[in-house]
């Protein structure tokens, strides 16, 4: 009854949008980028597919996931959660709400974009010959593999980035058009030389679909929105307007540490398992939260004294239509997921594994679209103590929660303790952020006592 509730909440307040001039942009921005995400979140979810049914889940498919987080890491240490800086960056020195510069937000990509790319090169000479030295593979393949991935995760980083930057100034199609084929093209390699070339081709085919992708946007944007000139950019003024979400980022390396760790002692594949098992619940929160979201933080800006009401209605719409998912799962999902995974290299305890963590990866979907309202709504501002102390809570009862439970139920301890630490880390960024009004919910009798507790 309350999902049903939520729901009709969810529609009656779309429908209230729609209606209003004032909401149009917004609102069609958000159909533009769900239908985005109804065809690119499938997309990316079947390049996991692919690639289950043509490796399997093993130890070689957990080294490349293993050796993806070492880019990955050293790429956030520079540029982690700089995507959640650009809206406070552009209009940090505008008198009004709607007063932005976007090509001081571009200048400032640049530069952390340069310094990424340095870390990743000491990434590649130090850790490359140790990952090399200690996979299922031989040292050249290894390296090459690496190699690969840090292209990619420094492609991915300016993808996001340009991305961003477009929505800032409006532009949602580009952006819209290449969230929509984000791993299609890996799909197809993956398909066509897998079988040829072994492993090799998964890392391979993830650097070419990103190169495309940042070529494409980078043309958009050059197009657009010039850099801001002549400005001195240090590297205390990186930190000053990224510090704060690097810190937040910071904090999601202790999820994918954990991962990693527990996929370690676990059976080989484990990791595998639970990364696509992940997926699915990016999937689930990608087509439903995630449009919303990031269109109210993208554009919000421009409506002055109606951003917090904005916040608390895109709150509603993304909470209220991720409910749905989760009842359609467990209705439909562990025949699907059979039905998709079976007939490849995964065998039927693997498909089981698999069916079980993703109940968990569902049920999280829904916490992980509050926090990614919330988060947006602190980080809008430039606020992001209340997201950083809500994430930390999280992120330090994950890794706990799992090491208590790892003895006891396995590989089930990852899905029980991401979903409980999602939950604790939304109840608490969602309560400090209506608290201090930077999201406001809209006055409906039966919110009443959520609006009056926090």
């Amino acid at each position: 009854m309350a999902t049903l509730f939520l729901l009709l909440s969810a529609v009656s307040t779309l429908r209230y949008n729609l209606r209003r001039r004032y909401f149009g942009e917004l609102a069609g921005a958000t159909v533009l980028l769900t239908l985005a995400a109804v065809v690119g979140k499938p997309i990316t979810f079947g390049r996991e597919v692919t690639v289950a049914h043509t490796f399997g889940a093993n130890d070689l498919v957990d080294f490349v996931i293993i050796a993806q987080f070492i880019p990955v890491l050293f790429a956030g240490l520079i540029a982690g959660g700089a995507v959640l800086s650009l809206p406070a960056l552009a209009r940090r020195d505008g008198a009004e709400p709607g007063d932005i510069d976007v090509g001081i937000a571009r200048a400032y990509s640049n530069r952390i974009l340069r310094y990424e790319a340095a870390a990743l090169c000491v990434a590649v000479i130090l850790l490359g010959p140790i990952l090399s030295l200690y996979s299922p593979l031989s040292i050249p393949v290894a390296f090459a593999i690496l190699l690969c991935l840090s292209i990619q995760a420094w492609c991915d980083s300016a993808t996001a980035l340009y991305a961003q930057l477009l929505r800032l100034n409006g532009h949602f199609g580009r952006a819209a058009f290449q969230f929509a084929l984000n791993g299609a093209l890996s799909a197809v390699i993956i398909l066509t030389l897998g079988p040829q070339i072994g492993i090799i081709a998964w890392p391979l085919a993830m650097f070419v679909d990103s190169l495309w992708q940042v070529f494409f946007l980078r043309s958009a944007l050059r197009r657009v929105i010039p850099a801001a000139k002549g400005l001195h950019i240090s590297v205390r003024h990186l930190l000053v307007a990224f510090g704060p979400a690097l810190a937040l980022f910071g904090f999601t390396m202790l999820y994918g540490l954990t991962d990693r760790l527990i996929g370690i002692a676990a059976t080989a594949g484990t990791l595998a398992l639970w990364t696509w098992a992940l997926q699915v619940g990016a999937t689930t929160t990608g087509v439903v939260a995630t449009p919303v979201a990031t269109v109210v933080f993208s554009r919000s800006h421009s409506r002055g004294t109606q951003e917090s009401a904005l916040y608390g209605r895109a709150l509603i719409i993304a909470v209220g239509l991720s409910l749905p998912t989760i009842l359609a799962y467990f209705l439909f999902g562990p025949a699907l997921v059979e039905l998709i995974f079976s007939g490849g290299q995964l065998s039927t305890g693997n498909i089981a594994h698999l069916v079980n963590l993703i109940r968990f990866a569902v049920l999280a979907s829904v916490p992980l679209a509050v926090f990614a309202i919330t988060s947006r709504a602190c980080a809008a501002r430039g606020a992001f103590a209340v997201s950083l102390k809500s994430f930390a809570v999280g992120g330090v009862l994950y890794p706990l929660i799992v090491l208590a439970m790892f003895s006891k139920l396995g590989y089930l301890s990852l899905g029980i303790g991401y979903l409980l630490a999602a939950t604790v880390t939304a109840i608490l960024s969602l309560g400090a952020t209506i608290r201090r009004g930077w999201l406001v919910l809209p006055a409906w009798p039966f919110l009443r006592g959520l609006r009056r507790g926090a």
